[in-house]
């Protein structure tokens, strides 16, 4: 066999092989950040999508919705061309020899290869050539079987992408609509809290600290799910993981601790605290981009008037605040330098203005202007 043919057999295996480990380790092990080439093809395609959507100005927010769902094409086309590819690789020394043209001769250019190879990935395809020896029997049906095998358990995978996406959407708008479409944390607290009763609050904050872990856990078996980015602010993980972390920071902050302190204490303030710090983690991961560690270059009298307005609002709904309010803000404000850098970034990472992800801050601002 000619040198070039024992390249050509050689390079096919390895894409193939490259392939088949891609999807194994993107799939199967279903990992944030550990694919081999997926990583690249998914980065790359939303860093073109962000280059693309910023030269349609208004209608940036309709160019970056497309991206989640070209995203997940373009992975599949990847993985589909990369197996195609390896196979034609593999089958191109054989033309004419092992493999024949069903009727006339048979063509030996690669593109015939290329045919060859994509039609075989189907146990239900024919493309008019026919393997002539057991060996080359085999190989076709060994290529039919990864072909279906992928195309099976990609399907699935793009099922449950879809399936995850269904439940972030869901704790964004719950956290949207229970802070009365506002954006507002101090809302929501005084809702699930009406007239200061702490024990309403414990169930919807178990829950949300259950949405929380649950989606963490599904970004990080499915990390394709970072480039998913609606008109609707409130639909993203910026702004799901912003409300989270400033309820949790203002319930401990603000609320009196002889009367909730049970509350502030509580395992559903852990895990939605501690829950939502490790999402930002895992989509900043997904991102390539380093996590852990931001402190927060805002300046602290923002977050000072955000904390006295809402000790305002607790206390017109009836929550026992915190007896020393300047303590409470310095604690406020210590809880808000561990996240609030890290919420921005991935809303900048995202392309959403920052009053998008926090109106609550710009209606306080204009307030005070007035």
């Amino acid at each position: 066999m000619p040198v070039s043919s024992k390249l050509e057999l050689s390079g096919g295996a390895i894409l193939m092989a490259a392939a088949l480990l891609d999807v194994f380790i993107t799939v199967l092990y279903a990992r944030a950040g550990t694919g081999i080439l997926s990583p690249v093809v998914t980065r790359g395609a939303w860093r073109l999508f962000r280059v693309v959507a910023r030269g349609f100005g208004r209608r940036r927010a309709l160019v970056l919705s497309l991206c989640g769902p070209a995203v997940v094409v373009s992975l599949v086309v990847f993985w589909a061309l990369l197996l195609t590819l390896g196979a034609a690789l593999v089958f191109h020394p054989f033309l004419g020899s092992k493999i024949t043209a069903d009727n006339g001769p048979t063509p030996r250019d690669f593109v015939t290869a290329l045919f060859v190879a994509a039609n075989s990935m189907s146990i239900v395809g024919s493309s008019g050539f026919s393997p002539r020896t057991s060996g080359m029997r085999l190989l076709f049906l060994w290529n039919s079987l990864v072909g279906m095998s992928v195309i099976s358990v990609t399907l699935s995978f793009v099922v449950q992408i879809y399936t995850g996406l269904q439940r972030r959407n869901v704790v964004g708008l719950r956290l949207h609509l229970y802070s009365g479409k506002t954006g507002d944390a101090a809302e929501v607290v005084s809702r699930i809290a009406p007239g200061g009763r702490g024990d309403s609050a414990e169930t919807p904050l178990s829950e949300l600290g259950s949405n929380i872990s649950d989606l963490k856990e599904t970004h990080h078996l499915y990390p394709m799910l970072a480039y998913f980015r609606f008109p609707e602010p409130f639909y993203g993980v910026s702004y799901i993981t912003r409300m989270s972390l400033e309820c949790a920071s203002l319930i401990r902050s603000a609320l009196d601790p002889g009367r909730y302190g049970w509350l502030q204490e509580s395992g559903a303030m852990c895990e939605i605290w501690d829950g939502a710090l490790m999402l930002l983690d895992t989509v900043q991961n997904a991102f390539g981009a380093s996590s852990g560690g931001e402190k927060s270059k805002s300046p602290a009298a923002e977050w000072r008037g955000r904390y006295y307005d809402a000790v305002r609002r607790f206390q017109e709904a009836g929550i026992a605040t915190s007896p020393d309010v300047e303590a409470g803000a310095e604690r406020y404000a210590q809880l808000r330098a561990e996240w609030d850098e890290r919420v921005r970034w991935m809303g900048n990472q995202m392309l959403y203005a920052q009053e998008e992800l926090d109106p609550a801050s710009k209606h306080r601002m204009k307030g005070e202007r007035e």
